[in-house]
């Protein structure tokens, strides 16, 4: 008899966060919904700052929150990013990054740069992540294929 083949499903998210709004639009695999966030996306010296949490989760990551050491930790599959508050630091699976924005807490919220996400997701700036400088507006892409 032949091996089964294992199915591998392709997850296609789309999440589109907007300055000033606190309404988020996430698509998965085309199938859209808005997002209620209680903390709007604001730029701070010209940097975009996003809510790490609703940021995750609508791209499929689950996240903790360690109120002792004051850390975002995000896991995606078998990718584990923590950002402490404190630092400039984004350690991915043990690896230490240096982000170019402190993220902040605002509101209850962890905030950190579009940029410095991108790079603890493995989001490519400009691929994967695309800014739009007339509507304000950032549309993030992530696709990955579930076994």
């Amino acid at each position: 008899p032949k091996p089964k083949e294992e199915k591998s499903l392709e997850m296609n998210w789309k999440i589109q966060l907007t300055i000033g709004t606190k309404v988020m639009n996430r698509e998965i695999n085309g199938s859209s919904t808005n997002i209620m966030m209680d903390l709007a996306p604001y730029i701070k010296d010209g940097r975009t700052m996003l809510p790490v949490r609703y940021v995750a989760q609508g791209l499929g990551s689950d996240v903790e929150w360690i109120q002792r050491t004051r850390t975002v930790v995000l896991l995606a599959g078998s990718t584990k990013v923590e950002i402490p508050i404190d630092t400039d630091k984004i350690i991915v699976n043990g690896t230490v990054y240096r982000g170019d924005v402190k993220p902040e807490i605002k509101n209850g919220r962890a905030m950190l740069s579009i940029g410095n996400i991108a790079r603890a997701l493995g989001l490519q700036d400009g691929k994967d992540i695309i800014w739009n400088k007339n509507t304000k507006t950032v549309t993030i892409y992530r696709s990955i294929l579930v076994k």
